[in-house]
């Protein structure tokens, strides 16, 4: 009992704790919060667009003000939350953010609940409030997709033509597909005349006849 009473002592304090209530099913850990905005407030459009000047500033501001107790990852493993009942809200959970929208969230920013969650109303301004709103939504948001390097394809030694990103069998001969390695990105940009300059420069016909040495061959063209 201490230890939770110390825990919402410094929530109460630093203002820090942003618990989103929802229904059992949407709250992390079995919580049964049922804290929600009035149906006018969830209608209130974001007026900030969540551009990265924006989000920047709601960073700032929540590192300063909800970190400790969500945590840096948003994810509500803050050191301060531990001792928290219900815990802070776990940012991450797409499934409830995508629950509440922009205008319910501000609302509670400005708000709070009377109890662990402090009113920002007077301490940051609208624009504050709003910032921190979207940058709230990129905990949830899915990564960037990263662009994919070496990417290993398989085909058909007898069909070429036949490509598949899975091991298996070729549909016109039945032989087995085997991996062939894309060429690096910068490679996949040149132009067909590009690389056809590059087999045409001296240098690739002397990494061709020290390959031929080394398999045993001779340094001589064959007429």
């Amino acid at each position: 009992m201490e230890r939770q009473s110390l825990g919402r002592t410094i929530a109460r304090v630093c203002g820090l704790v942003l618990l989103i209530g929802l229904p059992p099913a949407l709250f992390g850990h079995g919580g049964v919060s049922t804290w929600r905005a009035p149906a006018e407030a969830q209608k209130v459009k974001n007026p900030v667009k969540a551009a990265a000047e924006s989000i920047a500033k709601g960073k700032e501001l929540y590192s300063k003000v909800c970190s400790v107790c969500h945590g840096e990852k948003g994810d509500g493993k803050g050191p301060a939350g531990a001792a928290l009942t219900p815990p802070p809200a776990n940012f991450t959970d797409k499934k409830m953010m995508d629950a509440q929208t922009d205008g319910e969230l501000f609302w509670k920013l400005t708000n709070g609940d009377g109890d662990d969650m402090a009113s920002y109303k007077n301490d940051y301004s609208k624009t504050d409030r709003w910032n921190l709103v979207n940058y709230l939504r990129t905990f949830a948001s899915a990564p960037p997709a990263k662009a994919e390097q070496g990417k290993v394809t398989y085909t058909c030694p007898m069909h070429p033509e036949v490509t598949s990103d899975k091991p298996g069998k070729c549909p016109q001969c039945g032989m087995n597909l085997v991996p062939k390695k894309l060429p690096p990105p910068q490679m996949q940009k040149m132009e067909p005349g590009h690389m056809e300059h590059m087999e045409n420069m001296p240098h690739m016909e002397h990494m061709e006849h020290m390959g031929q040495m080394e398999h045993g061959g001779t340094a001589e063209k064959q007429p």
